[in-house]
């Protein structure tokens, strides 16, 4: 080629290179500020994280915040926030301007990488235009996130290096190593890339065997490691920030990584393998388009068979494979949550770009020799224009399907933002406003309305707070609905106004409670049942319509905060005074951050229960809980004492499983189902597994999944009986009705599904040693249950001799024989003698109080005797106990003190009770 030639080749390359950067600006630019796509949690949190460094003040090296975030693009971000618009248009287009700048990189670098190649030129630009109309990387340009930064990083270090190697200039490898070091400082897949630019670099230093390829590499680690430095030393002052995404994220098995490495590598070419998230995906699409693809396939091959003609070539072919390779498994080993996951894979922009623009010169070479033509500029010019057209209008076609989507507006949580723009008309004088939402405090409002704090906010759609005084408005995403209707009282005093999307679909509803409708609601309402620590006062608690075995039992709990706390949350149990608990729910619905004294609020609380739950009247325990501690908050009787950790109220007949008798039946225990056994009335599917370890007289519960194949009449009152064998003697443990003599078989429905509890003792004699369970209806056996392995207890029945005898019965279950005492100060040891009056069906806590004479509480010791270790259910009839507890007294001791020592269970705060009525025994006065 003539130099006239090669100059009109470099031209038309430079005027088609900017025709690339046109299209990608183009593609990155239009309709930015009109394009409603919601605005999402993340993104919006990449605003406020922006502002806070534009506006705040803040200079962070690495953000803790929202899981960790590195800081590159938010420092970029914040300048644009400055001096251009702060909204969450400037941070989109920030975005798009790094995404131009990334296409303009990515021809540097592919240029710099092909060095002397005879198409390097035109390569560089087919790889540019891969970049600006790869559908990935245009989406990630289209919004505020900070991995866009990523690839633009990666590709001028990229370029440095390459240049830095061909020219041997100090100057380039100090650039090229601060932009390797600003690498890892964008996202955290950057923390990959290293690894194939070690390898490359190490491959071209050993290909050049000089030292002063060493020497020049060595300035490029250091200024590498002078930008990483306060990245470094910063995890190393909290290591816990350089993990907690690691390990939110990471593949948990061997397993999992390869699934995830499959799962990668199908979504670069396989149409509906690809990203299943729409926010960052036309769901299952491919990274790759077909064309793309198969020049892709192409243009691998040719990199394999290009003869690299110095160490700067062999080591970029080794960069762009092991770079393709290991940026990917930024994607394969996050499998704890979407993978593949564009938004994690893009780090491999713009190598995976480079293959079919290899392919693409590869083609049209292998044409022009078929030809008998060399492949001229125009060709390659040609080619481009062509690719361009058809990228840009494939590309533009699936963004515009992609933005209009209604489900990429719902995850985008346009919802939010529509509510952002409403709560911002309010007047909040004079009524106070909550948001419903899947996330407390929700960035998106933060970001967008001006009354972000003073609005009060709900997790979920279940709860209703009525303030002290004024008007309530709730704002309340269409799609968050509560378990179950609200009462009518509530609902036909509201006032719902729709609030709508840009394409007019109601998105969320602004429900108002007027001033007079809020006073109408709070003095219907019952007065305070249960006050718990006078922080929080149950009003009530009843079910929301019926509660049906196999579903969620709701309970509409209403309750007013008596006074700020810092951590609450409450507990809602259903259960059965006889067989227990069934089901549990620990809702965050309303965080004590936005309590105000005197709110009263309206919870509904779904509980879920097994199927199989006997048709039984059953009850809702209530308590509240301190997270952060798990301390329960305790509930004070009319005389400021202790009544237990929960209120309990009635729940109302739980309505029971129904099967058909033709369908397979799921049984009710996470085991293998057994042979159906049983009568031709009743069967039994399954039972739950026995204890591995128990100790003689020890209770424990049986359960056991039966069916009714008919109606039961015909069975009447036959018991159930539980036998205890082995190669001596057989035992009776229980003989009874289903639950524990409640359901007798006569009351059972035909298809009904019941699982029987049956609280069994076991005998306080039985010795050690292995010994079978079995079960059967009346006269007949029904199934051998398993082998339980028994621990005799060794038991003393003699008198002891205390230092100080008080023989005191407490509720005719307990005697307290005497004590010993150790009174020092300032700890003090107490052994108590204990003697069973009989068996206990409860585990009691033994507690002793220091009180002053005056009767404040000076020290105390609340727990199970022996630790826990042996519960009075343990205790056999006549058995003496020794418990000893350690007291810590304060100085206020030494003027005197009183000993008082009870027994009481902590759920429902009974007592037993002394003779006098009294909840404790005064066994010392001191000194």
């Amino acid at each position: 080629m003539s130099n006239e030639e090669q100059k009109r080749s470099r031209s038309l390359a430079v005027m088609l290179g900017a025709l690339v950067l046109l299209l990608a600006a183009w593609l990155r630019l239009w309709g930015l500020a009109e394009t409603e796509i919601g605005l999402h949690y993340d993104e919006a949190a990449m605003l406020l994280l922006a502002r806070n460094i534009a506006f705040g003040g803040s200079r962070p090296i690495f953000i803790e915040a929202y899981t960790g975030h590195e800081v590159a693009f938010h420092y970029l971000a914040a300048l644009v926030l400055c001096f251009g618009s702060d909204s969450v248009f400037g941070l989109r287009l920030t975005a798009a301007w790094v995404g131009i700048l990334t296409v303009a990189a990515a021809f540097a670098a592919t240029r710099a990488l092909f060095g002397k190649h005879p198409q390097a030129r035109w390569i560089a630009a087919l790889a540019a235009l891969g970049v600006a109309v790869a559908f990935p990387h245009l989406l990630l340009s289209r919004y505020g996130f900070r991995a866009i930064a990523q690839p633009l990083f990666q590709s001028l270090a990229v370029a440095a290096l390459w240049i830095a190697m061909r020219t041997r200039r100090y100057r380039w490898f100090v650039a090229g190593g601060v932009l390797s070091g600003a690498v890892l400082h964008t996202y955290l897949a950057a923390r990959l890339f290293p690894l194939p630019l070690l390898l490359a670099l190490a491959w071209w230093a050993w290909q050049t065997h000089a030292w002063w390829a060493l020497r020049r590499l060595a300035a490029a680690f250091a200024s590498a490691v002078a930008v990483v430095a306060p990245l470094a030393i910063f995890f190393v002052q909290r290591p816990q920030a350089l993990t907690v995404r690691i390990a939110q994220v990471a593949a948990p098995t061997l397993e999992s990584a390869i699934d995830g490495v499959l799962k990668v590598a199908r979504a670069f070419f396989l149409p509906g393998y690809g990203d299943p998230y729409i926010r960052f995906n036309l769901p299952g699409t491919p990274l790759l388009d077909p064309i793309s693809a198969v020049l892709f396939v192409v243009g691998l091959g040719a990199l394999l068979r290009w003869r690299a003609g110095d160490p700067e070539q062999r080591s970029a072919r080794l960069l762009i494979i092991a770079a393709l390779l290991v940026m990917s498994l930024a994607s394969a080993l996050a499998t704890s949550e979407i993978t593949p996951s564009n938004l994690r894979l893009i780090g491999v922009y713009p190598f995976i770009a480079i293959l079919p623009a290899m392919g693409a010169s590869a083609l049209l070479e292998g044409l022009a020799r078929l030809c008998a033509a060399p492949a001229r500029a125009r060709h390659y010019a040609a080619l481009l224009i062509a690719l361009a057209l058809l990228g840009m209008l494939y590309t533009r076609q699936r963004y515009v399907s992609w933005a209009a989507s209604p489900e990429l507006f719902r995850e985008n949580h346009g919802d939010m933002a529509v509510i952002a723009r409403a709560l911002d008309t309010l007047d909040l004088r004079s009524t106070t406003a909550y948001i419903l939402s899947e996330h407390y405090r929700h960035p998106t409002v933060a970001a967008l309305a001006q009354n972000y704090p003073r609005a009060k906010w709900i997790t979920g759609g279940a709860s209703l707070v009525l303030p002290p005084s004024g008007s309530a408005t709730y704002f309340v995403p269409s799609w968050l609905l509560p378990p179950a209707p609200w009462p009518a009282a509530v609902a036909t005093r509201w006032q719902a106004k729709p609030l709508r999307a840009h394409n007019g679909a109601v998105v969320a509803q602004q429900v108002t409670l007027s001033a007079e409708a809020v006073r109408a609601l709070r003095s219907a309402l019952s007065p305070i049942q249960a006050d718990f620590a006078h922080v929080v006062g149950v009003r009530a608690v009843q079910p929301v319509g019926e509660c049906r075995a196999g579903e969620r039992c709701v309970a509409l709990v209403t309750w007013e905060i008596l006074a700020p706390y810092p951590a609450l949350q409450a507990v809602v149990r259903l259960f059965h005074p006889v067989l227990g608990e069934w089901g549990r729910a620990n809702p965050f619905h309303y965080p004590t951050g936005e309590w105000t004294v005197g709110e009263i609020v309206i919870d509904q609380i779904a509980v879920p229960l097994p199927s199989g739950v006997p048709p039984l009247r059953h009850r809702f325990g209530v308590g509240f809980f301190n997270p952060e501690t798990m301390e329960r908050l305790p509930r004070l009787d009319a005389q400021e004492r202790f009544a237990g950790l929960e209120a309990t109220f009635d729940a109302g007949i739980v309505q029971p499983s129904l099967a058909s008798p033709s369908a397979a039946v799921s049984p009710c225990h996470d085991v293998a189902p057994i042979e159906q056994r049983g009568s031709a009335a009743v069967r039994l599917l399954s039972w739950a597994p026995l204890p591995p370890l128990l100790r003689s007289g020890e209770r424990f519960m049986l359960e056991l999944c039966w069916l009714s194949a008919e109606r039961t009449e015909q069975l009447g009152a036959t018991p159930v009986a539980v036998q205890l064998r082995n190669a001596q003697a057989l035992r009776w443990l229980y003989r009874g009705s289903p639950a524990m003599g409640a359901l007798p078989f006569s009351q059972w429905r035909a298809n009904m599904l019941v699982r029987d509890r049956v609280i069994v003792r076991l005998p306080f004699d039985l010795p050690a040693g292995q010994h079978q369970l079995a079960v059967q209806v009346g006269e007949r056996h029904v199934a051998d249950l398993g082998w339980i392995q028994v621990a005799a207890v060794p038991r003393r029945n003699d008198p002891p001799s205390p230092e100080h005898a008080v023989h005191a019965e407490l509720g005719e279950q307990l005697e307290l024989i005497g004590f010993d005492l150790e009174p020092g100060l300032p700890t003090m040891r107490l052994r108590l003698y204990w003697r069973a009056l009989r068996a206990m069906e409860e585990d009691y806590t033994i507690f002793v109080h220091v009180t002053a004479p005056g009767g404040a509480l000076l020290a105390q010791s609340d727990r199970q005797p022996r630790g826990g270790a042996y519960p009075t259910s343990l205790w056999s009839p006549g058995e003496v106990v020794e418990d000893e507890h350690q007291l810590s007294l304060p100085d206020a001791a030494r003027s005197g003190y009183l000993i008082r020592v009870g027994a009481y269970l902590p759920l429902s705060g009974e007592h037993l009770l002394a003779p006098n009525g009294e909840r404790s025994v005064v066994i010392g006065r001191y000194p």
